[in-house]
């Protein structure tokens, strides 16, 4: 078939668009790839090289594709590191299948020198940090990069940027101890989108790193700790920069097997965590200041529906070598930049469950209800002078109303702290899920009217006072193992523990509080164990009164 002459015009014509678009492709694909690389070595810091396998832009799609992207460590610094020498303890090793800019804003990059993107998507991301937590490097201030200044970015020959949208498509992130030759953390893969960011000019050739959007969002994040054996997730996560409110809502950190299971591959008997939050709130937030300067400066912080559940077996041995330090003291000894003048609790429950030795129920205790107010967490000198202070509302064992204040210095040196509340009326058999695992000790009647206590303690003992009136105290003992009772040792026990305070004869005991901590424990232990001292002083003939 022979064409005719407007036809073979139309088909040249058409031909050459072809042709010159294939042509562009090619030799943006080539320029950029060039002057990437070339950027890369310019710029990436010694211990480092890069490479990018293929580069592919696209006209019609008004895409760039960096195909294969590589920062590698270079061999020689892993070996040094490797052999506890060298200049760093940590490297990492990066690779991305694809890195893809969508929706790229062609005139405005001719006309304008200004680019736009629709969307930039990581495909198949993986940071690999390799790491020697017992290579102690000599901190030379000289020698260490500065932190890239955000807010005044130098870039030549641009007129902006802007990135509407970002897409992560299976990231993943794995923590290699080389002095161990094992991973010591790892993430399944994880896909989420979020707003972008935009380069804005403030001068000639310097630029501010800011978010697109007013409000900054990442959505459903499903994540999994495969070496931990824990899932996160997260329902949304909403940054609004003009109002400087960060939330997060309906999240979730949960063990993905049974916590019985986790327990058992822990060496010592630490706790199985499981939490959950409806909201939390973060007010007047920094982020340049927390990246920039590792300063952690808010308003206030607003948790709400917080769900705390804490499992621990204790069949398993403590571990003697740990330390857990006081929170105020170690306030007071952090290098870190920390200024939160308000947390808020509300609607919020706590269940501390332990598997005991040669016991078939658990002990457990739970605190509902709570709604606490904890002031001035602080490490400003400015702020220091002051303590701070905890304040918490709550139902013990779902019915039982709890009210406690703490008072905690923040002046260094001073490890003093004090805390007191009252226990409100309740019966007995309340607290039969921590007494009879424990003691097998069963309550059958009775009832406290109130408990009151006030203690001082520091970082080695705590002493204090406790005043708990109760009435028709009686009890059965349970043998070891099972539920046969111990006729004797209960008759004892309803013989010889003190039925009710005050006695027959209207006299009330107020008796001593005494704790030596185990610094291997918590603050929580701590507490308890003084409490503890107390309601045994008082149910006990021999129980130590109140010093007059």
């Amino acid at each position: 078939m022979k064409l005719r002459n407007p036809q073979r015009k139309y088909l040249i014509v058409i031909l050459i668009a072809i042709g010159a678009i294939l042509l562009t492709n090619y030799s943006v694909s080539y320029i950029v790839k060039k002057k990437i690389v070339t950027v890369l070595s310019e710029n990436l810091l010694k211990e480092y090289t890069a490479s990018v396998d293929k580069v592919e832009f696209k006209l019609i799609r008004r895409s760039l594709s960096f195909n294969g992207v590589k920062f590698v460590p270079k061999s020689e610094v892993v070996s040094d590191m490797v052999e506890n020498k060298g200049e760093v303890n940590s490297v990492d090793n990066i690779t991305l299948k694809s890195l893809e800019l969508k929706g790229i804003g062609i005139f405005n990059l001719l006309f304008s020198k200004k680019i736009s993107i629709n969307t930039l998507s990581f495909n198949d991301l993986f940071i690999r940090k390799i790491e020697n937590p017992n290579l102690v490097i000599e901190k030379d201030k000289k020698n260490k990069p500065k932190p890239i200044n955000l807010d005044s970015i130098k870039v030549t020959k641009l007129g902006g940027l802007v990135i509407d949208n970002l897409e992560f498509v299976d990231l993943m992130y794995q923590v290699y101890d080389v002095s161990k030759s094992e991973i010591t953390f790892q993430n399944s893969p994880v896909s989420f989108n979020s707003s972008g960011v935009k380069l804005v000019e403030i001068e000639e050739n310097l630029f501010k790193l800011l978010p697109s959007q007013e409000i900054f969002k990442i959505e459903d994040v499903q994540l999994e700790f495969e070496k931990k054996n824990y899932s996160l997730s997260l329902d949304k996560l909403v940054l609004d920069f003009k109002s400087q409110v960060a939330t997060i809502n309906d999240f979730s950190f949960k063990p993905n097997i049974s916590k019985f299971d986790l327990a058992e591959k822990y060496t010592f008997n630490d706790d199985v965590f499981d939490v959950t939050f409806q909201e939390v709130n973060v007010y007047n937030f920094n982020l340049i200041k927390l990246f920039k300067e590792n300063a952690f400066l808010l308003d206030s912080v607003a948790i709400n529906g917080l769900d705390l559940k804490l499992f621990k077996d204790k069949r398993k041995p403590f571990n003697m070598d740990k330390y857990v330090g006081l929170p105020h003291i170690n306030l007071q000894n952090s290098s870190k930049v920390i200024n939160v003048p308000l947390v808020s609790v509300k609607n919020s429950h706590l269940t501390i469950e332990e598997q005991l030795e040669n016991k078939d129920t658990l002990f457990s205790l739970t605190i509902n209800d709570i709604n606490a107010k904890i002031q001035n967490i602080s490490t400003i000198p400015e702020f220091t002078q002051n303590p701070i202070t905890v304040n918490i509302d709550a139902n013990l064992m779902n019915e039982a109303p709890l009210h406690v204040v703490m008072n905690m210095p923040l002046k260094k040196g001073q490890h003093t702290f004090y805390f007191s509340g009252e226990l409100g009326q309740s019966e007995f058999e309340l607290y039969d899920a921590a007494l009879y695992p424990v003691l097998g000790l069963k309550i059958l009647s009775g009832e406290i009217d109130k408990m009151q206590f006030s203690a001082k303690a520091n970082n080695t003992s705590s002493s204090g006072n406790m005043t708990m009136l109760y009435h028709n105290l009686e009890a059965t003992v349970f043998k070891s193992n099972s539920l046969e009772r111990n006729k004797f040792l209960s008759w004892s026990v309803n013989h010889v523990v003190r039925k009710s305070n005050p006695n027959k004869k209207g006299k009330v005991k107020e008796v001593e509080m005494q704790f030596t901590r185990d610094t291997y424990k918590g603050l929580g232990n701590y507490i308890w164990k003084t409490l503890q001292s107390g309601i045994v002083n008082t149910i006990s003939p021999t129980g130590k009164d109140k010093k007059k």
